[in-house]
């Protein structure tokens, strides 16, 4: 066990987390997605959301499941093809995420109606759907 047990645990108190994955975490060393890797990383932030932590989710990684997904031999150099895989591999993280995340979503919905309407404009951003947050350009 870490340093910290139990109640003494600092994220016990913390109200807001952010976690941050990247590639090594998403992928497999063949470049393709780590689907087993996604779903816990879901599970264990959703059992954050159901203690009323407020959770935020950094996910980098989108040139390297590009990469897998395109199933290309070796990385991009120019800006150029880094973009445009990026763009495949960030379209792939977000179904990735949706199909991970549909329970979660849909109890935060739930519980999303049951607030005031300042509560909700303050915490709605991180309840919603990753192809939505795509389209508020976050």
């Amino acid at each position: 066990m870490g340093k910290y047990s139990g109640s003494r645990n600092p994220i016990n108190f913390a109200k807001r987390i952010v976690v941050k994955v990247g590639t090594s975490t998403l992928t497999y060393d063949n470049g393709k997605m780590n689907l087993g890797n996604i779903d816990r990383l879901c599970r264990s932030i959703s059992d954050l959301m159901n203690r009323g932590k407020e959770v935020l989710l950094v996910s980098s990684g989108a040139i390297g499941v590009g990469i897998g997904y395109l199933d290309l031999k070796e990385r991009p150099t120019t800006t150029r093809e880094k973009q445009a895989i990026a763009s495949v591999g960030q379209c792939e993280l977000m179904n990735a995420y949706a199909r991970a995340f549909p329970s979660i979503l849909t109890a935060a919905a739930r519980s999303s109606s049951q607030r005031t309407a300042s509560q909700t404009s303050s915490q709605e951003l991180t309840l919603q759907t990753p192809s939505r947050l795509c389209s508020r350009c976050v």
